[in-house]
């Protein structure tokens, strides 16, 4: 893969992902794309809901377009209709725990944002998922759209499957708030209400 590190001791770098190739039903999900180089080959990995991040993106201050929460939220949600056992490398850490959880941690970060600015965004994501199937994946937006929560549903019903994702999401997009089980239980039935079941009722 190729990976860009900064030139100090920082533990953090940059991976580059490609934009995915135009959606068919039953395609593999992930492809690779050779890359030559004069230090030899690698690999620029793309997955196919992360179309999902190129739909209407936000701009920063800064100049860079960034994915909307709730289209980073979709693709993981796609990514894993239910709990695989792939785990993360060198760690016990399911991926699609750490995937689903951060889907949690989105609508927890947005829940948390509408209560201090008096805004209802939370409100606004099944249209806008619904909006961006639509655009990306044509007439399989609908299945797509209805199958888009079985993942949480999964993860939800196994406390120790959530409680290993709530673990990663503190340690991530959480760090800050030390969310604790019942608050994501919490965020994770109102996100089915208010996001999921709406979604797939469209």
């Amino acid at each position: 893969m190729v990976r860009l590190r900064p030139p100090s001791d920082s533990e953090w770098f940059l991976e580059l992902l490609a934009a995915p190739p135009q959606y068919h039903h039953g395609a593999p999900d992930k492809k690779l794309e050779r890359v030559h180089t004069k230090v030899g080959d690698f690999a620029i990995c793309s997955f196919g809901y992360l179309a999902l991040a190129e739909w209407q993106p936000l701009a920063t201050q800064h100049g860079v377009y960034i994915a909307r929460p709730e289209m980073m939220a979709l693709s993981n949600l796609l990514h894993h209709p239910v709990i695989g056992d792939v785990r993360i490398g060198g760690t016990e850490y399911k991926r699609a725990n750490k995937d689903l959880g951060r889907v949690l941690a989105l609508a927890h970060l947005t829940i948390a944002r509408d209560r201090k600015d008096g805004t209802d965004e939370l409100a606004e994501w099944p249209q806008r998922m619904w909006q961006a199937l639509q655009a990306k994946f044509g007439d399989q937006a609908k299945p797509l759209a209805q199958r888009a929560g079985t993942g949480i549903s999964a993860l939800l019903s196994s406390p120790s499957d959530l409680q290993q994702a709530l673990r990663i999401a503190n340690l991530g997009l959480l760090t800050s708030m030390d969310v604790g089980m019942d608050a994501i239980r919490a965020t994770g039935r109102r996100f089915q209400a208010e996001v999921l079941e709406p979604l797939a009722a469209i």
